[in-house]
């Protein structure tokens, strides 16, 4: 049997999710520093975000593993993942199906 995300691993992922949505609304002057993530895409998938992170923070809710790993790949694949890409309608849909994989 696996072993649930400890807490502190909760509560770094919830606030790698903060940090990606703050970065994609924040005006970057140089090209140098700008994320990786398209913008317009990342805002497509907040909504989504938000409400993992807040499940994330409450500590009463369990969490699988596979689901932590599922968000950790969500936001760090460069190449498959949809926050990544040009196509805000497919990266809902992807931020939705990642949501509906943690407890409400």
């Amino acid at each position: 049997m696996e072993t649930p995300p400890s807490v502190r691993e909760r509560r770094r992922w919830a606030r790698a999710i903060d940090k990606t949505i703050v970065d994609s609304e924040r005006f970057i002057l140089y090209r140098q520093h700008r994320p990786l993530t398209q913008a317009r895409v990342v805002a497509a998938c907040a909504p989504a975000l938000r409400e993992i992170a807040a499940v994330l923070r409450d500590e009463q809710r369990p969490i699988a593993r596979t689901a932590l790993q599922e968000l950790q790949a969500f936001l760090t694949d460069t190449i498959l993942s949809p926050p990544y890409k040009d196509n805000p309608i497919s990266a809902r849909w992807a931020a939705a199906e990642l949501r509906n994989r943690f407890p409400t």
